[in-house]
């Protein structure tokens, strides 16, 4: 939806590991300036020039901390002065016993209903079980994200939080 939704003069640049990944965005942006780099290799990626705007879209669950180090450290060299860094993500959530199951699984209800994907042939029961059993990579805390962030040199904090998906900015 970011992509798709950018002015046409808009200069705008795709950095990802994974073609497939690429070519998504692509397909949204046509007029996108893609660059096949993995995340580990940023810390020597450079010549884009700097950028109001970074976006990460679910993928840094993918990758251990030390990879979100090198891509934050990335982001932070290359913005201007005032230019923000956004992440859009899945994160740990507290799916065992939280005092939210319910809205949980009112957002899951709504979720499966306006989408047409695999998603919907699972309950929220279902789906939160095999999440809570099966999910084998990277999610962490965002407080995890935060200090790493601080870390960085940013400062930030989540602005939005839907069960297992947050906005950092």
């Amino acid at each position: 939806p970011v992509l798709a939704s950018l002015p046409v003069n808009v200069q705008a640049h795709g950095v990802d590991g994974n073609e497939a990944m690429l070519k998504l965005c692509k397909d949204n942006s046509p007029t996108l300036t893609t660059h096949k780099v993995p995340f580990e290799e940023l810390g020597s990626f450079s010549g884009l020039g700097e950028f109001q705007h970074i976006f990460t879209v679910q993928a840094l669950h993918e990758v251990d901390d030390e990879t979100k180090l090198i891509v934050f450290d990335f982001a932070k060299k290359s913005l201007s002065e005032n230019g923000a860094f956004y992440i859009w993500d899945r994160f740990q959530y507290d799916g065992k016993e939280s005092k939210f199951l319910d809205d949980y699984k009112g957002l899951w209800d709504y979720i499966t209903t306006e989408t047409s994907s695999t998603l919907n042939q699972l309950s929220w029961e279902e789906y939160n079980q095999a999440y809570l059993e099966i999910k084998d990579d990277f999610a962490s805390e965002e407080d995890n994200y935060i200090q790493m962030l601080d870390k960085s040199g940013f400062q930030a904090q989540v602005l939005h939080k839907l069960f297992n998906r947050s906005l950092i900015v």
